[in-house]
């Protein structure tokens, strides 16, 4: 749980040290599996020598970049030939996230500071959801697709807790944000 106050121009959460340590070190995974990703781009493609511009060639191996990409680029109705396009764009601006959200946490004493400011406020919650999602597609797929979250077992039961943890993060800060 995440307890929010207001501080100047700023939200500020306040928490358990080593939740915000945790939450810092999946940051980090989550920045290197974008970067791995991207270090895939070539310019191997119809076009490639001429537009010069490295692309992504195929879909992901990874079941979590591919979970996150198709849940975060606009219409995962389109082909993935044209999802290949839009999907640079994307892990750019997730990138520009992770390294924003990064900055918000200060592990020592368990605090969150974000802007009150609703870009802000949106940016923090939107890469603290994709990093639920990569997380779950990772550690906990069925939370994905459930409609009720079904009991976890008991080698599971961390991975369940981690996975509310990052929802309740953001639902804390969108409910004591509107209030």
């Amino acid at each position: 749980m995440i307890r929010w106050g207001r501080a100047g121009g700023r939200f500020v959460g306040i928490t358990q040290p080593q939740r915000i340590r945790w939450l810092h070190a999946r940051l980090i995974l989550l920045r290197e599996l974008v970067d791995r990703r991207t270090a895939e781009y070539s310019t191997d493609y119809p076009l490639g020598d001429r537009l010069g511009l490295p692309m992504p060639c195929a879909p992901p191996a990874d079941p979590a970049m591919a979970t996150l990409l198709r849940t975060g680029l606009l219409d995962p109705d389109e082909p993935p030939e044209i999802q290949l396009w839009h999907e640079p764009e994307f892990l750019a601006w997730l990138q520009d996230g992770i390294t924003a959200t990064l900055a918000t946490l200060e592990d020592q004493y368990g605090l969150i500071t974000v802007a009150v400011d609703p870009d802000a406020v949106r940016q923090w919650s939107s890469v603290l959801l994709n990093l639920r999602i990569a997380y779950a597609a990772a550690r906990t797929p069925e939370l994905l697709t459930a409609g009720e979250l079904p009991d976890p077992s008991d080698d599971r039961r961390l991975a369940y807790a981690h996975a509310a943890w990052l929802w309740d993060a953001v639902n804390t800060l969108h409910a004591f944000a509107v209030s």
